[in-house]
């Protein structure tokens, strides 16, 4: 974790913020991957709970803190905020994203996770110097936004 006097940005006190019209950042204060898929993750059981807990948590962010209404089609994309500079592989993050879609569907942002009413491009990873502002410490964060003919209108 970084430590220093910096004062945190709206999303890192608020978890969500709305940059446009039909975009929303929704941010997940782990620093690590939670459900990685290279190394240990204990048995079955212990996976399953992490599982549940991201799941919970992406719909209370998106539906009750951030308040998302139904979009009808959406592009969900997660980003690692990551503050140690060294490689990282972005195909470690299928086992977190699925819960994290899953609980927009819960959240009612988005009636199925399936390809007609999401697209998923593959997870980024960007180092907190390189946010813009947007975080000064590791985290995850969900770029959701509405789909409409020209696509998302950041």
């Amino acid at each position: 974790m970084l430590i220093d006097d910096t004062e945190p940005t709206l999303l890192e006190v608020r978890n969500w913020i709305q940059p446009g019209s039909s975009t929303w950042l929704l941010r997940f204060d782990w620093s690590k991957n939670p459900l990685p898929m290279n190394g240990s993750r204990g048995n079955f059981r212990g996976k399953a709970a992490i599982t549940k807990r991201v799941r919970i948590r992406a719909e209370y962010v998106a539906g009750e803190l951030a308040k998302i209404p139904p979009l009808g089609r959406i592009e969900a994309q997660l980003t690692h905020y990551v503050d140690i500079a060294r490689t990282r592989d972005t195909d470690n993050y299928g086992l977190l994203e699925k819960p994290l879609f899953d609980g927009l569907v819960r959240a009612g942002v988005v009636e199925d996770d399936s390809p007609e009413f999401m697209t998923k491009p593959r997870a980024q990873i960007v180092h907190v110097r390189d946010s813009e502002g947007l975080v000064h410490r590791a985290c995850f964060v969900l770029r959701v936004c509405q789909l409409d003919d020209d696509g998302c209108d950041s």
